[in-house]
């Protein structure tokens, strides 16, 4: 089915078409050539199926999502059109801020959804940012050595400011490698309760030898805990003493989680055709 999705959308693209799929549940998303992170849902079901689901069977309506790197959309689709939660999408580039108000326009969701155009940051300044990267554009490190290629100067905001200090029930971060000043910018935030979980890309480059990195050191003194999500099963597995890079889930309050979990209902995942 997925061989078939690929063939059905490559075909959308060589004439001249961007393509409008069936997501999860009623949900849509609006495709163009080119829109890496989109096209991996319109082919795969869930490009990153763990992640994903997880938000899916953890977030309720009402709850404050923050999706910090939203790109296109696709988790704020997910947790706006799908699970009825409100979001607070932050994205900087520009081409991926049209796509993502194109998606909350055609789901309909712009009245819970606010997107703020700025880099997520532990202060109010201005950052260089890449272009043209589509799902790797990030801030340069100018102390780095970095050849970056093209930039532009733009605004930045402390993470707390942008969320209006309300507490999301869940955070996405994927921010290609400046996460720990995302997390940093989340302030006291941080500390609250309310959040239950966050999902973190962590840079392969950034860890130490051990699996660490300061934004797995900040978030486990704060009392997260690294997990894996199994989501045919529902299944949260403690991952440690050394963690892989990439997409990992840090869970503060389990016992929460996994009520949430256990009562969610289930969803139609359209490209696949499959519920989870």
């Amino acid at each position: 089915r997925a061989i078939m999705n690929v063939f059905r959308l490559q075909a959308s693209f060589r004439l001249g078409r961007e393509a409008l799929v069936p997501f999860v549940g009623t949900s849509k998303l609006l495709i163009d050539r080119g829109m890496t992170g989109l096209t991996g849902n319109a082919y795969l079901g869930l490009h990153e199926a763990d992640t994903m689901a997880f938000c899916l069977h953890v977030l309720a309506p009402d709850d404050l999502f923050a999706d910090i790197g939203a790109n296109a959309g696709s988790y704020s689709i997910l947790a706006s059109a799908v699970a009825g939660s409100n979001v607070v999408a932050v994205e900087p580039d520009r081409a991926a801020i049209r796509a993502l108000r194109r998606n909350l326009s055609v789901n309909d969701v712009e009245a819970i959804c606010e997107v703020c155009e700025c880099i997520a940051d532990d202060r109010n300044t201005q950052r260089r940012f890449t272009i043209g990267m589509d799902t790797i554009n990030h801030v340069v490190d100018e102390h780095s050595g970095e050849a970056p290629g093209e930039t532009e100067l733009l605004k930045s905001r402390r993470v707390d400011e942008m969320l209006g200090y309300r507490t999301p029930a869940i955070a996405k971060i994927d921010v290609e490698g400046y996460e720990y000043a995302a997390l940093s910018g989340f302030g006291a935030l941080l500390g609250s309760p309310g959040l239950l979980a966050i999902i973190v890309e962590i840079s392969a480059d950034r860890n130490d030898a051990d699996g660490s990195s300061p934004s797995t050191l900040m978030l486990e003194g704060e009392g997260f805990l690294p997990y894996e999500y199994d989501p045919i099963e529902r299944s949260l597995t403690r991952l440690g003493p050394i963690l892989p890079p990439g997409n990992l889930i840090f869970v503060r309050d389990i016992q929460t989680v996994r009520d949430r979990i256990a009562r969610a209902p289930c969803f139609m995942v359209h490209p696949l055709k499959m519920p989870i």
